[in-house]
């Protein structure tokens, strides 16, 4: 059994405006652990996920954010759950999964970007 001692060195700080980072003329920057990121997005996934549920019409950036949350999700999965040596078919999965996220991500951008010409 794990005590609770041993969990202190792995303790991610609760999320706060300190650990954002924004430099002059730049998008804002999170600076938070690679699992707690991890656990923040599968939550705005989840949550977004829960929003678009209860409108009528979403809107098509919700959707796209949805769609970009969801294929990291699926990539974060995959690369978790894997063995240390991938089977074809495994490293087949997750390239593909990386693709989808990417085409959603640029799609994303394109379609964000005229909303905020400052940046």
């Amino acid at each position: 059994m794990c005590h609770w001692r041993s969990l202190i060195r792995h303790y991610q700080h609760p999320i706060c405006a300190a650990l954002i980072l924004v430099k002059p003329g730049d998008f804002p920057e999170l600076r938070i652990k690679a699992y707690a990121g991890r656990v923040l997005v599968a939550f705005l996934q989840q949550k977004l996920a829960q929003l678009i549920g209860e409108q009528e019409n979403p809107t098509e950036v919700m959707l796209l954010v949805h769609g970009t949350l969801s294929a990291i999700c699926q990539w974060l999965h995959l690369v978790e759950s894997a063995q240390r040596y991938l089977s074809d078919d495994e490293a087949n999965n997750i390239w593909d999964t990386s693709l989808v996220f990417l085409a959603a991500y640029c799609s994303m951008f394109v379609l964000i970007l005229p909303l905020s010409p400052s940046k």
